[in-house]
């Protein structure tokens, strides 16, 4: 096998590169990181220095900038209320002129206001960004996309209703759908 001096391929775009690679008989593998301070998709490092002799087929690794594309997250908080569909009934008056008593009762038919609950949804490890929305008693969900949950990389989502710690998850926006669904049970 010949022998082949590698060039400098750093600052090269990723094709450009492997191109060059390509072409001097070399072996070309990427990897990426993150660097903001430099242009997205030029190669950072090779893995081999400039001028080392090697052989033909050998392999190179550069390691290409990606820098994470902020994405817009989505959180949905699904509500359940065990308590509130329990009706308030009264049993019926007994008759006190007969020996049977009627078994039959009547729904309360005071209405009364729904509760207001507190939803407050915490992002990311410092829990810095806080969303806090008031909602009643009947609310089936609530589905939250504002500009607190732009970001990229993992955030770490916590949920409370009227103070009481719900629920974690995190949200993770370096899929295709960044999105979080949480259930829960509203005393």
């Amino acid at each position: 096998k010949e022998q082949v001096a590698v060039t400098y391929l750093i600052g090269k775009t990723e094709e450009a590169a492997k191109k060059e690679l390509q072409d001097a008989k070399l072996t070309a593998e990427v990897v990426y990181d993150e660097d903001t301070s430099k242009a997205d998709g030029t190669v950072l490092k090779q893995s081999i220095e400039v001028g080392e002799v090697v052989e033909e087929g050998t392999k190179v690794i550069l390691t290409v900038n990606r820098i994470a594309k902020i994405k817009q997250g989505t959180v949905n908080v699904n509500f359940k209320y065990p308590n509130a569909n329990k009706n308030t009934e009264k049993p019926k008056a007994t008759n006190t002129d007969s020996n049977t008593t009627t078994n039959t009762t009547t729904q309360n038919n005071k209405q009364e206001e729904p509760k207001t609950h507190e939803l407050v949804i915490r992002i990311g490890e410092d829990e810095k960004d806080t969303i806090t929305r008031e909602f009643t008693e009947g609310t089936k969900t609530i589905t939250e996309n504002g500009s607190q949950l732009r970001g990229k990389g993992r955030v770490n989502i916590k949920v409370y209703v009227d103070g009481k710690y719900k629920g974690f998850d995190v949200l993770d926006y370096t899929g295709s759908d960044p999105v979080v669904n949480f259930d829960i049970t509203v005393d």
